[in-house]
């Protein structure tokens, strides 16, 4: 039996899917210009005129060694890897509950459409999500 959290938070991944592509991209732009307060935007801008500016070193290092950014690209990739290697019907049924954010659908009304029963629909539901867990290292 999986944690309810690590439920949540495997459904969580499975809802942002979708933007992950849009999510990473703001995240990066946010992280290549950072908001900086109280910076003086007079001319010459108070700074030091001799001083190295590493700005865009530090950004570079930054992108790359961000974890959050590595996770949003680990989530993404492994929810595509573990939904190629699904079957169509689960697929199917995990793009009605969770791919489209308009769609209010239950796991019944997602068995109605798809024509198998609510418990096999569960089942399915189950077992993607007991793959992903383990391809992203969760004990469930």
């Amino acid at each position: 039996m999986m944690k309810i959290e690590t439920f949540h938070f495997l459904e969580n991944i499975l809802r942002d899917y979708p933007r992950s592509n849009r999510i990473i991209a703001d995240y990066e732009e946010s992280l290549r210009s950072p908001y900086r307060d109280g910076r003086d935007e007079n001319v010459g801008g108070g700074r030091m005129q001799n001083n190295r500016d590493d700005r865009v070193e530090n950004m570079a290092i930054s992108i790359a060694t961000d974890r959050t950014l590595r996770n949003l690209h680990l989530y993404q990739e492994t929810v595509s890897r573990v939904l190629g290697r699904s079957d169509p019907d689960t697929r199917a049924i995990i793009d009605l509950l969770y791919f489209h954010p308009a769609n209010q659908v239950n796991i019944s009304g997602v068995a109605m459409r798809m024509h198998m029963g609510r418990t096999a629909v569960s089942r399915r539901r189950a077992a993607f999500f007991k793959m992903l867990a383990r391809e992203l290292g969760y004990l469930y």
